[in-house]
């Protein structure tokens, strides 16, 4: 039963929120660096609050599995519809097949959001220790003083993630069915996720830390696209309008062509602020993007089991490196401070 709840819990997504986590807290110091230069100011080097980093890795992780396992819960109609589902697609088809109770998903759900939210509870306590020297009672005494020591961004994009990780998948928004899941897998993993690390560090959310998660963002709303495709026929006939349901699987692969030119030919060349070295290790990718964009451009792939399977692989494993560029290229420009 353990290992079927792992499976249930789809762990192998987890890998993009802890990674973006680190870009934040990257980014976070490198605002640090560019400050220091313009005040003619010598830089300290990488510095952060791994104590505040860690609880909030696992606040952001609780409330990834728990998005899993609502998504779970509430796509069990549509996911025993979906009859061309991979590995990487048409969920963890634990319930489909009947090994646990489809109730069991959504307390699953609810649990780990609980966890999620204590964690963060343990985040902010440290937080407001180092800033001010405050503990959580205090705050419990005069509840007024969180919005006076915990920056306002913070505290909006915590509410948010909150809110989308459960309007995502369920009712009465259910977000994923109304052409924006894509933007909500985005928003979440590609923004709040470095986001809240970087402002917990010190941070601010400003033109530089938007410059460099943007080619992210969109490179992360591509491969959404992709993994929604082998699942059209199944989300279309359980009611389900996804943005690939909407155009249509050829339609949908010109739109993923058409993200990947805005990042590799408009973003990552024009964008101001990003760093060079960020620049360079995002190209280095460009000969696995141009074998996947092959791949990906093949009359009707959809219709063949093995390219449904190893596409959103693929995909998803191109977000993973695009990120890694990401942290590599923050890491060696703080190197040369």
């Amino acid at each position: 039963k353990v290992c079927l709840v792992v499976r249930l819990s789809r762990p192998k997504f987890l890998f993009y929120s802890a990674l973006l986590h680190l870009s934040g807290i990257l980014l976070c110091n490198l605002q640090r660096k560019r400050e220091a230069s313009a005040h003619g100011r010598r830089w300290g080097g990488l510095q952060a609050d791994w104590a505040v980093a860690a609880l909030l890795q696992l606040t952001i992780s609780l409330m990834h599995l728990a998005t899993h396992f609502w998504n779970e819960y509430a796509d069990f109609e549509v996911d025993q519809l979906n009859q061309n589902a991979g590995a990487w697609t048409g969920g963890s088809k634990v319930l489909r097949e009947g090994a646990l109770p489809r109730w069991l998903a959504w307390w699953l759900g609810t649990l780990f959001a609980s966890g999620s939210l204590l964690g963060g509870a343990a985040t902010v306590e440290r937080y407001w220790f180092r800033e001010h020297g405050l503990s959580l009672g205090d705050f419990l005494r005069r509840p007024a003083l969180i919005w006076l020591h915990l920056p306002t961004e913070f505290v909006l994009l915590g509410l948010s993630v909150v809110a989308v990780a459960y309007a995502y998948s369920c009712r009465p928004l259910r977000l994923c069915e109304r052409g924006v899941g894509e933007l909500c897998v985005s928003y979440v993993l590609t923004f709040a996720a470095p986001g809240v690390g970087c402002l917990l560090q010190g941070g601010d959310l400003d033109l530089l830390f938007v410059c460099h998660v943007l080619p992210a963002s969109i490179i992360n709303a591509a491969r959404m696209v992709v993994m929604n495709i082998p699942d059209r026929a199944g989300d279309e006939a359980g009611g389900k309008r996804t943005t690939v349901v909407e155009m249509g699987e050829s339609r949908a692969v010109l739109f993923n062509n058409f993200l990947y030119v805005v990042a590799f030919l408009y973003a990552l060349p024009q964008l101001p602020l990003l760093s060079l070295p960020v620049r360079v290790s995002h190209y280095l990718l460009v000969p696995m993007r141009w074998y996947n964009s092959v791949l990906l451009n093949r009359p009707r792939w959809w219709e063949d089991p093995r390219l449904c399977d190893r596409l959103p692989f693929l995909e998803s494993m191109f977000v993973v490196a695009t990120v890694l560029a990401l942290n590599i290229g923050l890491l060696y420009d703080l190197r040369l401070g």
